[in-house]
């Protein structure tokens, strides 16, 4: 289990209105919840058409803008890109 340092913001009615963490566990969580949205996704599609090589290649060499992989999946392009380095996915 992830240990979090939490500050609880009170309002002048002593009624919780937020949160605070340090960034680099904000940074955790936020990479956990992408990379558990990624895998949701990947079960989802498993049974779906496969893309051909061709297919794939213009999805890669288009991962922002309309229509790119980023926008299909539903990730930031920054995102999609930080996840294709993570995993060692680069154009041949």
């Amino acid at each position: 289990m992830l240990g979090i340092h939490k500050n609880i913001v009170l309002d002048e009615n002593r009624k919780p209105i937020a949160v605070q963490i340090p960034i680099e566990e904000f940074e955790r969580l936020e990479e956990i919840i992408e990379n558990y949205g990624l895998a949701k996704l990947i079960d989802e599609v498993a049974d779906d058409e496969q893309l051909s090589v061709h297919e794939a290649e213009s999805l890669y060499r288009k991962v922002g803008g309309k229509n790119s992989a980023a926008e299909i999946i539903g990730l930031d392009r920054s995102t999609l890109r930080a996840r294709m380095r993570k995993l060692n996915i680069r154009k041949a």
